[in-house]
């Protein structure tokens, strides 16, 4: 399973402070940490918690369909973290969320002309190849 080095670095940080009552004194860069844990580890693409739910399921379903799943996924995040956005009416998180439902939208057209390309390959169109 594929470690994501963001999320560990944000633990260790979490851990250290922790450790070493620093909480206190930088309280405003303990808390920073502590929401960059909580928003790297939401399970759309391209964050963290995106990658680890992917290597949690690949083990379980087939690879067609945990992308779609996965896109389900990272869609009901995005639609809550919209209404996240819109309650807290801060504008710092609507730009982030701009880049995730772009890279979202980007890694969708990715994963289906994949998908069409494996289906074109494994179809009868190249069999005067073989």
């Amino acid at each position: 399973m594929l470690i994501q080095l963001g999320l560990v670095s944000n633990l260790v940080i979490l851990i250290v402070f922790i450790k070493f009552n620093l909480y206190e004194i930088y309280y405003f860069v303990f808390q920073f940490n502590n929401i960059m844990i909580v928003f790297n580890i939401l399970p759309i693409y391209p964050l963290d918690g995106y990658r680890i739910l992917e290597n949690l399921l690949s083990n379980i379903y087939e690879e067609v369909y945990l992308n779609d799943l996965l896109n389900v996924i990272s869609l009901i995040m995005l639609v809550i973290l919209l209404i996240f956005i819109i309650i807290s009416k801060s504008i710092a998180l609507l730009i982030i969320y701009v880049f995730l439902v772009y890279k979202f939208i980007l890694n969708f057209i990715t994963t289906k002309k994949k998908k069409k390309i494996d289906e074109i390959l494994k179809s009868n169109y190249f069999y005067f190849f073989r």
